[in-house]
């Protein structure tokens, strides 16, 4: 090869070479450039979640919130504590110590066992008999005598009341709205605003005792559900608080009742959405409209859980089986709070009736299950009468349409606490629903799915039939 054609093949090497060095150069320009840039929006990326996340998880700051006179209502200290915060207390603002079994002296014999043991001690048909042949009250009888023993230093001191401090001034229907633009916290509120000094009652998983007196001596009069609305009247120097609720006052232990701001997130959670009847007498039809089928009349006064509304007509459950529809016309829907309940007994009452009630309330709030026959984990209406009765000796049939024609009739006017009354169903003509009468115009009963065993007004649908199913030997 020639001189000549040898350099110009070196030049020709020299130019692929130096070229390639150039793309090689480039590329890794282009990945610095490129990786500088991926860095960069990464960064982007995890500070826009850190953003988020301090603003929705770090709380904002108090000293926005509103500050309120020492006076304050139940309502202004809710909408200073702003809707948001409210609306997700739920059971978080419960106090977090369990309740001891030392410390039940005031819940029923069902909470005591549960909160100690974890489980519910369900009474067995021997020991019931037992208590209906010698009278003992089943309601807060677990942990009292312990409770006598530690107070019985206090009770010697005076019980003096001590008056609760009155709100300063009343809060305007324009203070509360101002507070907040949540429509459905304030109408929440509203449900509040009727209590004076509120107080709700925790730490207690079936029921608390109302009694006659600041002691645990003093006779159980009624009882008050957990989240139960409460106005405190007066606080004794002995541990008690005086109470107005359900339109009856009585005493229950201070260490159940949440007050202040804490009460009123979790009124505001735990109050539930009903229809009043606002007409002397309305029909519940099957489908909305007026052409449909009446299930059944329901009268002026009476309560129920709504559950949908489209303008002319609202859908509301009644019990077990049994719901419909009514014209919006006829109702006033609104929040409100469960109440005390109290008890019609007086000496006409027989033991083992008290016993049958006080046993009733053992399960309180236990599910419903259609054709279910366990009393812990569901049962439906009729199972339920059958095993309550049957625990003292009273043997009931299974159905409600077949108990409905045991024992005698009773009048209305001599209804008894442990009298048995019936409803019709949804099917017209036909019983499809049993209650315990309490008194006071009252039923414990196995009610539907949503509620479970639960109280009602004796008369939220026409009565068929009130039957006495207790035996003579056994009611004295």
């Amino acid at each position: 090869m020639k001189k000549n054609d040898r350099d110009l093949s070196y030049r020709e090497t020299d130019d692929r070479n130096t070229a390639s060095r150039r793309r090689k150069k480039r590329k890794r320009r282009v990945r610095r450039v490129l990786g500088v840039l991926a860095g960069i929006v990464v960064t982007c990326c995890l500070g826009a979640v850190l953003s988020w996340a301090v603003v929705h998880f770090l709380p904002g700051d108090t000293a926005q919130q509103p500050t309120l006179p020492a006076g304050a209502s139940a309502s202004q200290v809710a909408a200073a504590a702003g809707s948001s915060e409210a609306a997700g207390a739920g059971g978080d603002a419960v106090p977090s110590a369990a309740v001891s079994e030392k410390a039940s002296e005031e819940v029923g014999t069902a909470d005591a066992s549960q909160a100690s043991e974890g489980t519910k001690a369900a009474a067995g048909s021997a020991e019931s008999t037992e208590r209906a042949q010698t009278g003992e009250s089943t309601v807060g009888t677990s942990g009292e005598e312990t409770a006598r023993e530690s107070t019985s230093g206090q009770k010697e001191t005076s019980a003096a009341a001590v008056a609760v401090n009155t709100p300063a001034e009343e809060t305007t229907e324009t203070d509360l709205f101002a507070m907040t633009d949540d429509a459905d916290y304030n109408r929440r509120l509203e449900a509040v605003e009727k209590y004076q000094n509120l107080g709700v009652v925790v730490n207690v998983p079936h029921y608390l005792n109302m009694r006659s007196g600041p002691s645990t001596d003093a006779e159980v009069c009624g009882v008050i559900f957990p989240y139960c609305g409460l106005n405190v009247l007066q606080q004794t120097d002995n541990g008690w608080y005086l109470i107005e609720s359900g339109g009856a006052e009585g005493y229950v232990s201070s260490k159940y009742i949440q007050t202040g701001k804490e009460a009123v997130k979790l009124a505001t959670e735990h109050c539930r959405y009903q229809s009043e009847v606002i007409v002397d007498k309305v029909a519940v039809r099957k489908e909305p409209s007026e052409d449909s089928d009446e299930i059944t009349s329901i009268v002026r006064g009476d309560y129920f859980d709504c559950l949908s509304e489209n303008g002319d007509w609202v859908e509301i459950e009644i019990a077990e089986d049994l719901g419909g529809y009514l014209p919006a016309s006829a109702v006033q829907d609104a929040y409100r709070m469960e109440e005390a309940i109290v008890f019609g007994f007086d000496d006409s009452v027989s033991p083992i009736r008290r016993n049958i009630i006080n046993t009733a309330f053992e399960y309180y709030g236990n599910k419903y299950v259609f054709g279910g026959e366990d009393l812990e984990n569901g049962i439906d209406c009729s199972a339920f009468t059958r095993a309550i009765y049957g625990m003292y000796g009273v043997s009931l049939t299974r159905n409600s349409y077949t108990q409905v024609g045991e024992g005698k009739a009773v009048e209305e006017k001599d209804v008894k606490p442990g009298d048995l009354l019936f409803y019709y169903g949804r099917y017209a003509g036909q019983v499809g629903h049993v209650a315990i009468y309490i008194g006071n115009g009252k039923i414990i009963h196995a009610a539907s799915e949503r509620k479970g065993i639960c109280v009602s007004d004796w008369k939220f649908v026409p009565i068929v039939a009130i039957r006495d199913v207790i035996p003579e030997e056994l009611d004295h």
